[in-house]
């Protein structure tokens, strides 16, 4: 099935900016084995590849991509966001948009984590926040560029994780293989 466990149906709520505070936030959590790799970098301006299904609805939509530098506004709302789309055959606006969480949103599985990047090898971690409206993301894709650093401090600024057997370089510095491979991702209600 391609709909996560862990990933409940979100209800339409109010529309526009991160405002109500009942509207759950998902987290894209990623888990993947790292070889003389230190991070992988999601930057600001990353663009993330989703599969996205309707609310309490079974119409998906495929390759959707939300990127957190575009705004655009919310029909009949004063608020933005950063995807905004229709379903067919419905009236209802569907709204993304990736959230940087403030000192006022405390949430639980996010402490002491840095989103936007992927320390943790062979751990489930947050990169990534959304608040949805609407819709929910599915699947993600990882499509680059990524930013991959290597412990030998060597930078790889156009990585492609798409690639099922993962992705493996040699870092000039030290000569050792670096490696990301078994890259799994899990979509879930932190809020």
């Amino acid at each position: 099935s391609s709909r996560h466990k862990d990933c409940g149906p979100i209800r339409p709520g109010a529309r526009g900016g991160v405002q109500g505070s009942a509207m759950p936030l998902l987290a894209l959590f990623i888990k993947a084995e790292l070889e003389n790799v230190s991070k992988i970098v999601f930057g600001p301006d990353f663009i993330w590849t989703l599969d996205v299904q309707q609310s309490g609805g079974q119409e998906t939509k495929n390759g959707i991509t939300v990127n957190p530098q575009e705004e655009f506004e919310v029909p009949g709302s004063k608020g933005t966001a950063n995807l905004v789309m229709k379903f067919e055959g419905t009236k209802a606006i569907s709204t993304m948009s990736v959230v940087t969480p403030s000192r006022k949103v405390v949430l639980k599985d996010l402490k002491d984590v840095t989103l936007g990047e992927y320390s943790t090898s062979g751990t489930f971690s947050p990169v990534v926040l959304f608040d949805c409206r609407g819709l929910e993301p599915i699947k993600w894709h990882p499509l680059g560029p990524i930013r991959v650093e290597t412990t030998g401090g060597s930078v790889f600024e156009s990585v492609d994780l798409s690639d099922a057997d993962g992705w493996c370089e040699v870092d000039e510095k030290t000569s050792e293989p670096v490696m990301v491979s078994n890259l799994e991702s899990e979509l879930r209600i932190v809020r």
